[in-house]
């Protein structure tokens, strides 16, 4: 997983293109054969898809890169769906602000989701798989849609589009992030010390 975004509030920004992110291109941990045929639905318009940079490469297994060769990069036919490669950590929060959304077809019990709120903290809704966390992390209809099948994400990418970037932001903030997170990790340590939790101020 990538380490959490460090995407300011100048990252939220309208998609320069119209089409979801799809950041896993691989076959681990439970993958789903149609990570990128959505993009091909003409509905879809441009589809962009990035693995992270040259650090993770030295884990991609040979089943990822069979999977890869076998089923995604037929699929990259530089017209509707781009594949830019490998991108830095600098870059990601680029990648994943000017996306109109992220894709997210897990097909496995995911226990968090970071790339799904790295999307979030740049103001870019996520359509995420009904599996694992998800449903958890993704407020549907807010900061993006939980869906079942293939035609389910397809269908809802209209929605997706209209949907409030800076609302998807503020969600992250209040949900994800850092101050947040040492917010509650304070109120657990009091709750096991047996001391009174400080009231918000």
């Amino acid at each position: 997983s990538w380490p959490p975004a460090s995407a300011s509030t100048r990252t939220v920004a309208r998609s320069r293109w119209r089409g979801p992110a799809a950041c896993r291109a691989t076959g681990a941990r439970g993958r789903r054969d149609m990570v990128l045929p959505p993009a091909a639905h003409r509905s879809v318009g441009r589809h962009r898809a990035a693995v992270r940079d040259g650090s993770w490469r030295a884990s991609w297994r040979r089943a990822d890169r069979a999977y890869f060769r076998d089923n995604i990069e037929a699929l990259i036919d530089g017209d509707r769906i781009d594949y830019v490669g490998e991108i830095t950590e600098d870059e990601k929060a680029e990648f994943l602000g000017n996306a109109a959304g992220l894709l997210f077809p897990i097909d496995w019990p995911e226990p968090f989701g970071l790339v799904a709120i790295e999307a979030m903290a740049c103001g870019t809704p996520v359509i995420a798989w009904n599996n694992g966390a998800l449903p958890e992390i993704v407020d549907d209809g807010v900061t993006g849609f939980v869906v079942d099948s293939v035609d389910a994400a397809v269908a809802s990418i209209p929605a997706l589009l209209d949907l409030d970037r800076w609302r998807v932001r503020a969600m992250f903030e209040k949900r994800f992030s850092v101050a947040r997170m040492a917010s509650d990790y304070v109120a657990a340590y009091m709750r096991l010390s047996g001391m009174p939790e400080a009231k918000a101020s």
